[in-house]
């Protein structure tokens, strides 16, 4: 079974998503970045979860922390806001895709899956972020 990291704020968010994917997921919670960060410490994760909107630091912001720290993970990330800068700040910052509140259970699992087979296909290939994000915006933008 996949171990899935959600990080939000919203504790109400958290109960439906770790609900909807307990068959295929243990879900951990974070409700913000720095408990978020010491959870990826201690424990591998397979796909992170994670809000743009947050106190403190956003979830675009953490992504680039982790970045800096080359934590590879892949993360989706979920908001009630979504426009055309947040997707391409996002994606720059190697997400591999996002999802809009409410949630669609469904639409949430395939992305889920999308992104961790994605993530697989470049495990042992040289390091190649900026093509890897490009790559990854070319075979999600069509399904997104």
């Amino acid at each position: 079974m996949n171990n899935c990291l959600v990080v939000d704020d919203n504790y109400d968010i958290f109960e439906v998503i770790e609900a909807g994917l307990a068959k295929q997921y243990h879900v951990d919670y974070a409700p913000d970045p720095f408990s978020a960060h010491q959870l990826l410490g201690h424990k591998r994760f397979d796909i992170m979860l994670c809000d743009i909107r947050m106190p403190h630091m956003d979830g675009l912001a953490f992504a680039e922390e982790l970045k800096k720290k080359f934590i590879n993970l892949p993360i989706v990330f979920i908001s009630g806001a979504i426009d055309p800068e947040t997707v391409r700040r996002a994606f720059q910052l190697g997400a591999c895709n996002l999802i809009a509140k409410p949630l669609d259970m469904d639409e949430l699992l395939l992305k889920m899956e999308r992104a961790i087979v994605i993530r697989e296909s470049f495990q042992g290939e040289p390091d190649s972020s900026e093509q890897e994000v490009g790559h990854i915006y070319n075979l999600l933008k069509t399904h997104y």
